[in-house]
């Protein structure tokens, strides 16, 4: 699964308020991910049968879609294009499910699932926020920035022969996947620059506005304060005015 979002980077302490089913999501993958992460790293030092990753990931694909879908609050954007990413690497997967010999394939795309557990784990910590968050960068442009699209030339290599509906359906779905990371690697760099724009006006707090409010009525009070006291004035004037003609 890959949470990689332009939004939700921040700890649950620095989110307005506690997001159960993001907590609870984020519980179960930051659990979960590292144990598909060294699957697919023992299966690619031979010391695991790679159906058995391949297979591990279906189950696993199958049921974070079912789980997003049911209640779209796991996720803190973007749900819907999550959902679609799910559905490609299902697609691609279902290739070396049929065909175990190209296990290993599952190995190297799945094998990115350690840099989506960085992304999670920071989520998920105050003391090693900043740790994490150099630690998923680190990974990210390698493996999902440079590691993807190699893989998808190797595929559509590897593949020359076999069903033309075959080398589409996994380059097909490979380019896909490389799309999807470099448009998040896009959507984070964009929201990192409109955050730091310093043209953009900053938001108006729920401080400030009720202190300008009261700081209108003040202004509004003293006015009628003013207006009153001029108001007395002038007529303390007509009066001594009116009591000058009487005695003269």
């Amino acid at each position: 699964m890959v949470t990689v979002l332009a939004q939700g980077s921040e700890g649950y302490y620095k989110m307005g308020e506690k997001k159960t089913a993001l907590y609870w999501h984020d519980t179960v993958n930051v659990y979960a991910l590292p144990v598909l992460g060294a699957a697919c790293t023992l299966s690619l030092l031979g010391l695991l049968d790679g159906s058995i990753v391949t297979k591990l990931f279906l189950g696993y694909i199958a049921f974070d879609f079912a789980w997003i879908a049911i209640q779209p609050s796991t996720l803190p954007s973007l749900q819907g294009l999550i959902l679609f990413h799910h559905a490609v690497t299902f697609l691609l997967l279902t290739f070396p499910y049929r065909n175990p010999a190209f296990s290993h394939f599952t190995c190297w795309d799945g094998i990115t699932e350690i840099n989506t557990f960085f992304l999670i784990a920071r989520r998920q910590t105050r003391n090693f926020h900043r740790a994490f968050h150099w630690a998923y960068w680190l990974s990210f442009i390698p493996m999902r920035l440079i590691m993807y699209p190699v893989l998808l030339v190797r595929f559509w290599r590897v593949l020359e022969g076999y069903p033309w509906w075959d080398r589409g359906l996994v380059v097909g779905c490979q380019l896909l996947l490389c799309l999807f990371n470099y448009g998040m690697f896009w959507l984070s760099i964009r929201r990192r620059m409109v955050k730091r724009d310093p043209k953009r006006p900053p938001r108006p707090s729920a401080a400030v506005v009720p202190a300008a409010k009261e700081g209108k009525d003040r202004a509004e009070i003293s006015g009628i304060s003013s207006a009153q006291q001029n108001g007395h004035a002038t007529n303390g004037t007509n009066g001594y005015k009116q009591e000058s003609l009487k005695s003269r």
